[in-house]
């Protein structure tokens, strides 16, 4: 009886936060995120809209994957050294991780489907709350062994390929 006390008491708190986490909150959390330490990325989309929230989404979706980007690396010496890394990331992204996520997608769907939806409810959460280039990083770490996954996936094919290629020569 007492677990049952204490989780339905459990239940009733976290059905209310649930309840308090709406549109007006979402908007203040990225705008509180967004101000100080020099990291923070303001916009000015209006989440209430459907093409505020939709293009609010997207710009936190793209530094979500690629951020940071060279235009930002001006600003101070620990963010230029951020370049390999980013160099790194960005090769990855584009030579692994698009062709392997394709390649999942179109041949292994059903076996990859519960590593899809896991990346992608955290990266809709994650683009959805976006405001901060440092918080963003550590929130891609988060998804980044899945992602690797994904990247080695779509080397391996490029491998197969290229030896399918010399074995038919």
């Amino acid at each position: 009886v007492v677990p049952l006390a204490i989780s339905s008491g459990l239940a009733a708190r976290s059905e209310t936060q649930i309840e308090q986490f709406d549109i007006d909150r979402i908007q203040q959390f990225r705008l509180d995120i967004s101000k100080g330490q020099g990291s923070g990325v303001q916009s000015d989309f209006d989440m209430k809209t459907p093409s505020g929230f939709t293009l609010a989404t997207a710009v936190g979706a793209i530094h979500l994957l690629l951020a940071p980007f060279p235009w930002q690396l001006g600003g101070s010496l620990r963010m230029l050294f951020t370049i390999p890394e980013m160099l790194l990331w960005w090769w990855l992204f584009f030579s692994g991780l698009l062709p392997g996520l394709w390649y999942s997608i179109r041949n292994r769907l059903f076996d990859v489907t519960p590593a899809l939806v896991f990346i992608f409810v955290l990266g809709l959460l994650y683009s959805i709350t976006f405001g901060n280039i440092g918080l963003v990083f550590r929130q891609r770490a988060q998804i980044l062994p899945w992602l690797l996954i994904f990247s080695v996936i779509g080397f391996e094919v490029r491998k197969l390929r290229r030896s399918e290629e010399h074995t038919s020569e």
